[in-house]
């Protein structure tokens, strides 16, 4: 048998190594009064992240699910960065959350 290599070897694939244009950043904001609303319906507020800042604790936090139960009331699965197991928040308790949490929001940085 003979093995003949060719005249041009593909070169190997490599990885873009570039810098991205813009690097997302997280940063906290207030909620505003219009988000505040928005929020009163769980499939805007589910899989948004806070920053729960009070006087005496800060904490990060996911709305990571919700359900509705047959009384048409809205209870949370909220997920604290320092548990293992989600909560479970009824809506009530829910908004008193958001009153003293800060949004996590995306922002590009050039």
């Amino acid at each position: 048998m003979i093995y003949r290599m060719s005249v041009h070897p593909t070169p190997p694939i490599q990885g873009n190594l570039e810098a991205p244009l813009s690097k997302p950043m997280v940063e906290p904001r207030h909620i505003t009064a219009e988000e505040f609303r928005l929020f009163r319906d769980p499939e805007n507020l589910h899989g948004k992240r806070f920053v729960l800042s009070t006087n005496n604790d800060s904490g990060m936090y996911e709305v990571i699910g919700y359900s509705r139960k047959r009384d048409r009331t809205v209870e949370y699965d909220v997920l604290f960065d320092d548990c293992g197991d989600p909560t479970m928040v009824n809506a009530k308790e829910m908004m008193a959350l958001l009153e003293d949490s800060h949004l996590m929001t995306r922002t590009y940085h050039l």
